[in-house]
């Protein structure tokens, strides 16, 4: 039996609350779900689709990285397979571009890209995720990573982005 699982009464009360009117109970299950870590991740992420909860429980999944309870590594292929969740997408959108997940997002969205040709929502949310990475991001990089993000952007580009889609 798993030691921390989406059907336990304890882990559907702390998603519950993500979604809470009362700011306080929010932010205590926002702590307690980011300081359980890793195994918490795809609760989070299935929380992501829900209106009321993605803005806290993308929040949290920032947090476990930034006080060292996940690796990025840990959380950014669940942000890159939700890229096709047309609840989730754009909140995985934006938090792979953010400052904790950034730096290493580029290498596996760029890996990934080539399978998102088939799904244009995929497509969009990749691009919009790779564009959205500053700069200085990419010139921390070395020379063939930076070279592998400008070809996918290229390609995603070249094969076709919604008419009036913003490219910059």
């Amino acid at each position: 039996m798993p030691l921390f699982g989406r059907k336990m009464p304890v882990v559907q009360k702390l998603i519950e609350d993500l979604g809470d009117k009362k700011l306080e109970k929010q932010a205590r299950a926002a702590k307690i779900l980011s300081e359980v870590g890793e195994p918490a991740i795809p609760v989070l992420i299935e929380a992501l689709g829900d209106t009321n909860k993605q803005a806290t429980a993308g929040v949290t999944l920032k947090d476990m990285v930034k006080h060292g309870h996940a690796r990025p590594m840990a959380i950014i292929p669940y942000l890159i397979k939700t890229l096709g969740d047309k609840k989730k997408q754009a909140m995985a959108a934006t938090l792979l571009k953010s400052r904790e997940f950034s730096h290493a997002a580029i290498e596996p969205l760029v890996r990934a890209s080539s399978e998102f040709f088939a799904s244009s929502d995929k497509k969009i949310y990749a691009y919009l995720a790779l564009k959205g990475i500053s700069e200085d991001v990419f010139q921390e990089q070395d020379q063939n990573t930076r070279q592998a993000a400008s070809n996918a952007l290229k390609q995603i580009k070249a094969r076709g982005l919604p008419k009036g889609f913003p490219e910059t």
